[in-house]
């Protein structure tokens, strides 16, 4: 009798919406249990990867995934902001749903015929074979993204976890199977292709059950309608994928295959950093339409996601640039020692990653798409010429320079941008969790702290930063002008 009331409270808690301050933490707690499995299992079989099939092969396997990531933007095309900013803003949105899914049903089939083709051009067999299978991953996953942006823009964040769960666990379970018994690229590129089918079926399902199952209609202005609002959008997201993805493309076809094992070896533990901003994000992204729609609060809301992402920001760009070596060394092994120098450029870069987050949702929000597509557009163009430059002399410490360089030019521009709509965050924010960042990196920094093993220096500075900042916090009023109302 006393748990039935326990599970009751549970289901309000986790699986309902019922407030704002309830909703942001059921989101919270959803999608950070989400990416911290999906992400921190999906890395682990990178670096598993990585170890068991050395530095060319997974320069192979990257190199074929890079290429194929470029063309992805083709097969979303901006479509998934623009359903969730329309289903949060406008109430015939709903009915334009079965639209949009034969729109990226269409734009998949599209993306997967072009990628066929392009392989072609690829000399190297086993990496076009690896290119047309995520080809046709990208074509299943056209469809379970579809959900997934209606799951966001409802706020129903459990059911995105659940699929990308269980997405995660098929992949993981199979790839170490695969490895420890028969360690083959080509193999594990079809399981990430058996994933995708089964999370866009698990997907349907859930859909159906909220009534969103049945999609069939198709409205040629309707189309025409989500294609032009989107427009803007994939224009950002292509230039985007150019600087996230051209230098590891460029280093395959110049045949710097170990190279770009190296440079994905880095990234992957990147990846892994912005975790916590992108959670942030589509938890926050929802909310700040809402607020701007009905112009309520929107002031405080933009200054506690710029806070958050900040916060999230400086003690990763710190950290991993102070214990560059012995993170790469700890997890691959001397054979990407050459990852170090590049993974620390990389980790700078994270935190320009992250704070792009917050510059592309507050322009998609006010309806700046067209800004932010000039924005991405312009370092896009710069992110090639300087990979094109520096490459072939650099390699992969000139692409990871070029990427630093590239989102730096792309903060500096989007806040050029928020500040002529009068947007812009509290920027006294920053000095809260930055004294916090800098006591933590005194602590790496100091000598006596070499002779502690990678883990444990890690978590002694992550607690070191959260003390400090938590003590600021508390004393804010005192030592700062700054205001957070939360």
């Amino acid at each position: 009798m006393v748990i039935l009331p326990f599970i009751g409270r549970l289901r309000k808690i986790f699986f309902e919406n019922n407030s704002f301050k309830q909703t942001v933490f059921k989101n919270m707690t959803w999608l950070s249990a989400s990416e911290a499995v999906t992400r921190l299992l999906t890395a682990i079989l990178g670096i598993f990867i990585a170890r068991k099939l050395g530095a060319e092969n997974f320069g192979v396997f990257t190199f074929a995934t890079s290429l194929t990531g470029m063309f992805a933007v083709l097969a979303d095309f901006g479509l998934r902001s623009i359903v969730v900013r329309e289903l949060n803003q406008k109430e015939e949105a709903r009915s334009e749903l079965g639209t949009v899914l034969w729109l990226r049903i269409i734009l998949g089939i599209v993306t997967f015929f072009l990628i066929f083709i392009f392989s072609f051009f690829i000399e190297n067999d086993i990496a076009k074979i690896i290119t047309i299978i995520f080809g046709a991953v990208i074509l299943v996953s056209n469809i379970h993204t579809f959900y997934i942006s209606v799951f966001q823009a409802t706020q129903k964040m459990e059911y995105i976890s659940i699929t990308e769960i269980l997405k995660t666990l098929f992949i993981v379970t199979g790839g170490f199977l695969i490895l420890f018994m028969k360690p083959n690229i080509i193999l594990i590129a079809y399981l990430y292709l058996s994933a995708s089918v089964l999370s866009s079926i698990v997907s349907f399902f859930i859909a159906r059950r909220l009534s969103f199952g049945s999609l069939l209609n198709f409205d040629k202005k309707i189309a025409k309608k989500y294609l032009t609002m989107s427009l803007p959008l994939v224009l950002s997201s292509a230039f985007s994928a150019i600087y996230v993805q051209t230098d590891s493309v460029m280093m395959g076809f110049w045949n710097m295959i170990k190279e770009v094992g190296w440079y994905q070896a880095a990234y992957r533990v990147v990846n892994i950093t912005v975790v916590p901003a992108i959670v942030i994000g589509i938890v926050f992204y929802p909310i700040i339409a809402n607020a701007y729609k009905k112009k309520e609060n929107f002031q405080k809301i933009v200054d506690l996601f710029f806070l958050l992402l900040v916060s999230v920001a400086l003690p990763i760009a710190v950290g991993g640039f102070l214990l560059a070596k012995d993170i790469i060394i700890f997890l691959y092994s001397d054979e990407y020692l050459p990852s170090v120098l590049a993974f620390k450029m990389l980790t700078l870069t994270s935190s320009f990653i992250m704070l792009s987050l917050f510059i592309n949702y507050l322009l998609i929000t006010t309806g700046r798409q067209k800004d932010f597509s000039f924005i991405t557009g312009l370092t896009a163009l710069l992110n090639v010429f300087l990979n094109l430059v520096l490459i072939p002399r650099y390699s992969l410490y000139g692409a990871a320079g070029a990427t630093l360089i590239s989102y730096t030019l792309l903060l500096l521009l989007g806040f050029f941008y928020l500040d002529r709509i009068n947007v812009l965050p509290n920027f006294k924010i920053i000095s809260l969790p930055l004294l916090a960042a800098l006591t933590m990196a005194a602590f790496l920094s100091w000598k006596f702290s070499y002779d502690i093993s990678i883990i444990p220096r890690i978590l002694i500075g992550g607690f070191i930063y959260c003390f400090v900042f938590l003590i600021i916090l508390i004393l804010k009023d005192k030592l700062s002008p700054v205001k957070i109302t939360i």
